[in-house]
């Protein structure tokens, strides 16, 4: 039973992942992102982190 969290954290993370992308896309969420992903830094892993990505200031006076 101790290895649990191993076979099941990958699922959950799909299953969390797809549940965030059917609500972005129904625009049921407090904001809309644009990209969806794990983050790392260091020693540290987020396992899913969702949010927008900000435009260059070329992309700005387009």
């Amino acid at each position: 039973m101790d290895d649990i969290d191993y076979y099941t954290a990958e699922v959950f993370e799909d299953v969390a992942k797809e549940f965030l992308l059917t609500l972005n896309k129904s625009g049921r969420l407090p904001f809309r992102f644009t990209r969806i992903g794990r983050w790392w830094y260091k020693n540290e892993e987020i396992d899913l982190v969702a949010g927008l990505v900000a435009k260059t200031s070329k992309e700005k006076t387009k």
